[in-house]
């Protein structure tokens, strides 16, 4: 799963002209961080959202796993493991200008990607696409008040 904030592109420009890319480190940090945490969060489990809403292939595909001992079940229903909370990693690059934020497990893209199901929505998992379009204001102001540090610094 890969996120974009928008709106960075006019700021990165003026940037990139004082060739000091690197004053940018601190917001990019920040908001890798900011972002991460929010990915982070567990909604409470809607309950009989995956009863109601799965599809039969999905309920025996579950209960197979079940059997295996891939995944367990107790009286609140399926044991979440944390590995999807546990999977988002950061990683800083190229003097503050790029970070990665990202998400390795499998089955990622169903709870938190464009292929979210029905029942993780119904569970209230934010994607990772609204995460950027309702983070896209903070993250921008991330940058613009290390920017602003900057020049008040440096004028």
């Amino acid at each position: 799963m890969t996120v974009k904030i928008q709106g960075l592109d006019e700021l990165m420009q003026t940037i990139n002209t004082l060739n000091q890319r690197e004053i940018l480190d601190p917001a990019m940090a920040k908001s890798l961080v900011h972002l991460q945490k929010i990915f982070r969060k567990q909604p409470r489990k809607a309950r009989g959202a995956f009863s109601a809403m799965a599809t039969p292939g999905q309920k025996r595909a579950f209960w197979a796993k079940v059997r295996s001992g891939e995944a367990s079940v107790n009286g609140q229903g399926y044991v979440r493991t944390r590995r999807l909370r546990d999977g988002w990693t950061t990683h800083k690059r190229r003097n503050g200008t790029q970070g990665e934020i990202k998400n390795m497990v499998p089955y990622g893209t169903f709870v938190q990607g464009i292929g979210q199901q029905s029942f993780h929505n119904a569970s209230k998992w934010q994607t990772v696409q609204k995460v950027a379009e309702e983070e896209a204001d903070n993250i921008l102001k991330f940058f613009e008040d290390e920017y602003a540090k900057y020049l008040e610094k440096n004028t």
